[in-house]
């Protein structure tokens, strides 16, 4: 199946975390069939997690790619009149 293609360019991060919240981040996102990483979700939610911040911070609305279902449900009411207080 080829992979999903974006028109948008892609800029690689490198970051660093404890591994507590690593270790529980890759847990959520494991395949139990493989035992890996479900390919693209480390990805997928960190994009959509960002978005979701822009849009409370900033109120700019940046589409993403979500992230699989059991892995992130966007919050139902963001307004950005919430990141004045």
């Amino acid at each position: 199946m080829p992979r999903h293609t974006s028109p948008d360019l892609r800029i690689d991060w490198k970051i660093s975390l404890s591994a507590t919240l690593g270790g529980a981040v890759e847990h959520e996102i494991m395949d139990p069939l493989t035992g890996k990483p479900r390919y693209g979700e480390r990805s997928k939610l960190i994009g959509a997690l960002l978005a979701e911040w822009l849009l409370k911070h900033r109120g700019r609305k940046i589409p993403f790619d979500p992230p699989a279902l059991d892995l992130y449900t966007p919050p139902t009411d963001v307004s950005p009149s919430e990141s004045s207080s």
